[in-house]
């Protein structure tokens, strides 16, 4: 592990685990080590490739609905963590790239790695990821919804008009899609219209 990531994992560890001083800080330690097996470093992305055991060496029980998977970035890295949905853990990093951006590219190879098809855990990232999760293509596009037909650029009915059709399929070509989804839309909610 790097030293960014074994000091992030640290401090998730230490707020979890050992909140009271009389623990002593071997312990800490020796779950470090422990839990190390569990990352794996392919060129600049450093990813846990068994989330299970992961778990296990937490003492949590892994259920995928009570988590979701959090996607940033910085100027300098990318960051995938498991965030808990009634917020009764603390966040399990489980995804690190460094130079990398949130392109498709990047983001296919970091749900690949953290085997993320095979979990299917919902997913809590902002706009611009969904875009990209989604296959849509970047910049001021006329249909930028994931969901739905909204056209951003109809500005007489953009206040106005609640319901906009709804997306049946994504398909590559058509209204701004250009690559293949990498997770399916049901995985997110719609922000914008509270009826599709």
């Amino acid at each position: 592990m790097s030293k960014i990531i074994a000091g992030v994992f640290g401090s998730r560890i230490l707020r979890r685990k050992y909140d009271s001083m009389h623990e002593p800080l071997c312990k800490d330690r020796c779950f470090c080590l422990a839990a190390r097996g569990n990352f794996c470093q392919d060129g600049d992305v450093i990813f846990c490739n068994n989330v299970n055991s992961l778990f296990k060496a937490l003492g949590l029980q892994h259920n995928p609905q009570e988590w979701r998977l959090f996607i940033d970035s910085s100027k300098v890295s990318l960051k995938a963590v498991l965030l808990h949905n009634g917020n009764k853990h603390p966040s399990i990093p489980v995804g690190y790239a460094v130079r990398m951006k949130e392109t498709y590219e990047t983001l296919k190879h970091m749900l690949s790695s953290i085997e993320y098809s095979k979990h299917s855990w919902h997913i809590c990232v902002d706009l611009k990821v969904i875009a990209v999760l989604v296959g849509l293509q970047a910049g001021y596009t006329k249909f930028c919804c994931f969901m739905c037909q909204w056209d951003s650029r109809d500005r007489k009915k953009h206040y106005i008009k609640k319901v906009w059709p709804k997306r049946q399929f994504l398909i590559s070509g058509v209204k701004n899609e250009v690559n293949k989804p990498l997770v399916a839309s049901e995985k997110f909610s719609c922000l914008h219209c509270t009826s599709n």
